[in-house]
């Protein structure tokens, strides 16, 4: 054979071979690879809903609770990740021969978000900002037993369909509640209205504390909340759930939807959510109590837009809620209901469900609508419009059947403006901001509450102290607040006007596996006009109460440390807080009911005293391969000094054991709670002495997607899976009756999401 030709032959193997050997294996490889991609902070803390996108292969996951995007049935090969957080993209190319491939944020999520709120890296571990997907277990019940799987977060209820966050013991209206940034009004009416919010649908749950609570208000003793319902887009990304769902107690029907749309940009999108839940009269154990059916819809819109120096957001939603109150909290005179506070069990029981609302009945409509825009330099300016009109109406049985107006009908409107923008100092970095807000709240039929108008108005200064540790975060607040209204007691018109000072300092210490805070408010909050002003029936709560128009601005200081240990096998998290205030505005009940025209109900007055309260939580979490064993306790203390006693409404001792297991990628979940009975408690300060304590245990069933193209999932829960009876001292209707029995929901949902494109960055 000539040369030539066998150095042809060589080269044409030398060639042939490789691309007949990729091409054999492209015939016969297998693409079962499997890849956990965890994404973290520059701290190793666990970034969470991030996007991670393989654009070669269209597939789109987000990262869990413990910053891990799963992808599976990968070929052997290397890809390109688009990650996507907050609008910041980064590229990373993985490999399929690493199984777990860690990669490390360049920017520190936290402060992204705010530097007081804290993405959990495990379960309630560090729960002060909570994204829906972190949220489970509860994600059909109520918007407010979701935020009581925020440590910290007990509940108020009248009933079983109304509930009131409280934070840290503080009751009445020391939480001020916000949704996307406006602050829900209709909450100041009473300590025991529900927030006006739907279950479905919302996409983060907030904490605020210390300097970054003055932002927003100063009468929250050092914090605030917040709700939103704006979920974060993906440029070119579709996202449609359904949802349906089923109570046992009370034979409830759920129904849901949300769907949101990515533009041609990250921050432009548009969402919708809407739900409807119409449920029967609920159980005890005894029994079913007539006329405690109820009715829920609400609707959550809003679209987005970005341009050169903002973007700019509008949002709008509207909630309705319908409900009986149980026929058996209005009495018609004082021995019949000593007799009922008396009786083991309630006097009036059903053994048949029923849907219908009569009297006594309650509703509750909120309807807002706003305007943002939001700076994309950091000193440009923020500015937020918002307008909501809330109304309340309760209707008495006691009227004449044919005669179906309410005894209460009461709305407010009101307008609310924030500005705010960041400014440098030197070496300084600081915020100021002025706020402004009008109410007018107007009555028709017997009033609870008076009419009146007002304007709130602040303004403040939110200054980061430097420091040559970087992982050290020191800032001081300032704020100032005046409040001027013109209210309507009977005849005669009343102007009274407040004002004070407000400051908070707070330091946060963020190293690799540990962090501290620490938090002091110096807070006042001027009193409400229902506190000062209310007189009459409250057919909500079957409750009458008397106000006190002497009661003065609430001022006090408020001192709050926590401190949080993330093990990759142990973490933990403790809280502890104390406050004072010579002038700690109570609602308390008195020893002996009040008689009306209207029946005997608990009689509630309004008092200023000089109180302490302070408390403590801790939780404990121990994690292994396949889930985590969590323990948590709550312990809060209280104390009036003048006249010498226990406040009351203060939360008992509780405790919960919460095991979670992941098996063939289903979650099962099962909680064991504890409550004590009542500690601090005075006699005769009450009409019932507080209940025994008891033992609750409730266990849920979740499945992974069951199918790839549409994400279909199910969760099954069972409360009280013992039948327990039980009265909950937090309860304002413990005098009558026992709280809800065993309760077996199941709800599904599915989700369709496409990607219509991706543009890299």
């Amino acid at each position: 054979m000539k040369k030539w030709l066998k150095k042809v032959l060589f080269i044409g193997a030398f060639i042939l071979i490789p691309v007949y050997h990729n091409a054999l294996f492209a015939q016969t490889k297998v693409c079962d690879q499997v890849i956990h991609v965890q994404i973290l902070n520059h701290t190793l803390q666990p970034i969470i809903q991030a996007e991670v996108f393989i654009e070669d292969l269209h597939i789109l996951q987000k990262t869990d609770a413990q910053g891990f995007a799963h992808f599976t049935k990968l070929c052997n090969t290397r890809y390109e990740l688009d990650i996507w957080f907050n609008g910041i993209h980064q590229h990373q190319p993985i490999s399929t021969q690493k199984e777990i491939q860690i990669i490390t944020w360049e920017i520190d999520s936290i402060s992204v978000l705010a530097e007081t709120h804290i993405i959990q890296h495990n379960i309630h571990i560090a729960a002060d900002h909570l994204h829906i997907a972190q949220l489970p277990i509860t994600h059909s019940s109520s918007i407010s037993e979701q935020l009581a799987e925020i440590p910290m977060v007990r509940l108020q209820r009248t009933g079983n369909s109304i509930q009131k966050p409280m934070l840290q013991g503080l009751t009445g209206l020391r939480l001020p509640l916000f949704q996307d940034g406006l602050r829900i009004q209709g909450q100041a009416w009473g300590s025991d209205h529900a927030p006006e919010l739907g279950r479905l649908g919302a996409q983060e749950i907030t904490i605020a504390k210390g300097t970054e609570a003055l932002k927003r208000s100063a009468d929250g003793w050092g914090n605030f909340l917040e709700i939103s319902y704006r979920p974060q887009y993906h440029a070119f990304e579709n996202n449609a759930e359904i949802s349906a769902g089923y109570q046992s107690n009370s034979k409830s029907w759920q129904s849901g939807v949300t769907y949101s749309q990515g533009g041609d940009k990250e921050s432009n999108g548009f969402y919708l959510s809407a739900q409807h839940q119409n449920a029967g009269d609920y159980s005890i154990p005894n029994g079913i109590l007539p006329n405690t059916a109820y009715q829920e819809s609400s609707l959550y819109t809003g679209i987005s837009q970005k341009t050169k120096k903002a973007i700019h957001f509008i949002d709008a939603s509207y909630f309705n809620f319908i409900g009986g109150i149980y026929l058996g909290s209005h009495i018609g005179n004082t021995t019949d209901l000593d007799n009922a506070i008396n009786a083991t069990i309630p006097l009036i029981i059903s053994n048949t469900n029923s849907r219908v609302i009569g009297k006594p009945r309650q509703e509750a409509t909120h309807t807002r609508i706003s305007w943002e825009r939001k700076a994309i330099s950091p000193g440009g300016i923020n500015f937020k419009l918002g307008y909501q009109r809330n109304q309340r109406k309760e209707f008495d049985p006691h009227r004449n059947s044919q005669l179906d107006f309410p005894q209460l009908n009461i709305w407010v409107h009101s307008l609310q403006i924030y500005l705010h923008q960041s400014i440098q100092l030197g070496s300084w970095n600081a915020q100021w901001g002025v706020q402004h807000e009008y109410r007018n709240q107007d009555w028709g039929g017997f009033y609870l509450a008076p009419s009146y108008r007002g304007n709130d108005a602040a303004a403040f200064l939110n200054v980061k102290i430097p420091s040559k540790k970087t992982k050290i975060n020191q800032n001081i607040a300032l704020r100032y607040d005046f409040t001027q209204r013109q209210a309507q007691i009977k005849n005669t018109a009343q102007l009274e006007t407040f004002g004070g000072v407000s400051a908070a300092y707070s330091l946060i210490w963020n190293q690799r596996i540990q962090k501290n805070e620490f938090h002091i408010s110096l807070g006042n909050r001027a009193p409400s006009v229902n506190e000062r002003f209310s007189a009459g029936v409250h057919h909500g709560s079957a409750s009458y109460e008397e106000g006190n128009a002497l009661l003065p601005m609430e001022r006090g200081l408020k001192i709050d440390w926590e401190y949080q240990y993330r093990g990759n096998v142990n973490s933990w998290r403790s809280n502890v807080y104390a406050l004072h205030s010579n002038n700690y505005i109570h609602l308390n009940p008195q020893a002996t009911p009040l008689l009306t025209i209207r029946g005997a109900f608990p009689y509630y007055i309004y008092e200023s005293l000089p109180s302490t309260i302070a408390g403590m939580n801790l939780i404990w979490i121990r994690s292994y391969s396949q889930g985590n064993l969590e323990i948590s306790g709550d312990a809060i203390w209280g104390r009036i000094w003048n006249p010498n006693r226990y406040p009351t409404q203060i939360p008992p001792l509780s405790a919960r054991i919460q095991w979670q297991h992941y098996w063939n990628k289903w979650q099962v979940t099962l909680r064991q709670s504890a409550v004590a009975p009542t500690l601090f408690f005075t006699e005769g300060t009450d009409l019932m002495a507080p209940p025994p304590g008891y033992f609750l245990t409730d266990a849920f069933v979740q499945s992974p997607g069951l199918l790839k193209s549409i994400d279909l999932r199910i969760k099954l829960g069972i409360q009280n899976c013992f039948n327990t009876e039980y009265r909950d001292y937090l309860d304002r209707f413990r005098y009558f009756t026992p709280q809800a029995g065993r309760n077996i929901s199941l709800q599904i949902t599915a989700n369709l999401h496409h990607h219509r494109k991706h543009e890299k960055h």
